[in-house]
């Protein structure tokens, strides 16, 4: 999807309504905080978030494949997240003020929407019940990441390249 098609506001709205926890908020507040978005396309390898960096906007992925990563200092890269359209991050930085855990890497050309934290925080001050929404997509992520490294930790390696592969053929990598 081209940035051209986003200027819509109505696909950024669209955009957001697919993702959790965004999926369960009320129409009105998603369309004012797709007034307040900006949209941008990554060309594949290029680096969208960095690790260690302040990050101001929760950011959608609209079109193309992003990987979140973490790397050594020695250049040694963990995988662990892939997402197609649908996935969110920075939600972490907004929550606690702190820099970005992981990379965001553009595995194709991808289109990203960044919603500004502080447009994010002025609705949820207005319709406090929305945090709710955040605490329970929190809590399943750090459920599939503790989840992933009991995986990491205990499965054989064979047994960790099938689910591997499995998760990439299932998510269209």
């Amino acid at each position: 999807m081209t940035v051209r098609k986003m200027k819509s506001l109505d696909a950024r709205l669209r955009a957001m309504a697919s993702a959790m926890p965004f999926a369960v908020w009320p129409v009105p507040t998603l369309r004012h905080l797709a007034s307040t978005s900006r949209v941008s396309t990554h060309p594949r390898g290029s680096l969208i978030i960095g690790r260690s960096r302040k990050v101001d906007s929760v950011i959608f992925v609209v079109d193309g494949a992003v990987q979140a990563t973490v790397t050594a200092s020695a250049g040694r890269r963990v995988t662990f997240k892939v997402d197609n359209k649908g996935g969110v991050y920075g939600m972490l930085p907004m929550l606690d003020g702190r820099e970005m855990p992981s990379e965001l890497i553009a595995i194709d050309e991808a289109t990203v929407l960044a919603v500004p934290h502080r447009a994010i925080r002025i609705e949820l001050s207005q319709a406090p019940a929305l945090w709710e929404s955040i605490a329970l997509e929190i809590g399943e992520r750090a459920r599939r990441y503790t989840d992933q490294m009991k995986r990491f930790i205990f499965d054989e390696p064979r047994l960790r390249m099938a689910a591997l592969l499995l998760s990439l053929a299932d998510s269209g990598g």
